[in-house]
């Protein structure tokens, strides 16, 4: 409904939250995981590739952590800015919707998606950890795959 109600310009999108209460709320849910902000996935993704360029510690990588960190500020600043339209005034009046309220399920499956993902993360990393450590021990590895040798 937001995006029938758009046609393109950012200020039709003011008091898009009293219209269409549930897409605004899963657009919010987006925005802030693309912020990052803990504990949703977005935020575990930028503290790896920021923890991953402190680890190196070259000027090129201390350049790339301050590009990430003021993306993620332009970022905010957008993103919010938008929020605070949706539930400022009534704005225009909104397009009459032929749609009904289920149209926005494929935008709710992405947001549970996300919500259980930041649920299950730790859970999964260490899954892919382990994983990881198994397929780095290569005798093993060879043994299962070509079912041949002993099991170390």
């Amino acid at each position: 409904y937001l995006a029938e109600s758009w046609g393109g310009a950012l200020a039709r999108l003011r008091g898009a939250g009293g219209r269409s209460p549930l897409a605004a709320a899963v657009f919010i849910l987006f925005a802030l995981s693309l912020i990052g902000v803990p504990p949703l996935p977005g935020f575990w993704a930028k503290m790896l590739v920021i923890m991953g360029l402190a680890g190196e510690g070259g000027n090129l990588q201390i350049t790339a952590i301050a590009a990430v960190l003021v993306v993620t500020v332009v970022e905010a600043a957008y993103l919010l800015r938008l929020v605070g339209s949706f539930y400022a005034g009534d704005g225009p009046e909104a397009v009459p919707s032929k749609q009904g309220p289920w149209d926005i399920s494929r935008a709710l499956l992405f947001a549970v998606g996300l919500l259980l993902a930041m649920v299950f993360v730790l859970p999964l990393g260490d899954w892919l950890s382990s994983v990881s450590g198994e397929a780095m021990n290569v005798p093993h590895y060879v043994a299962v795959v070509l079912q041949r040798g002993e099991l170390q």
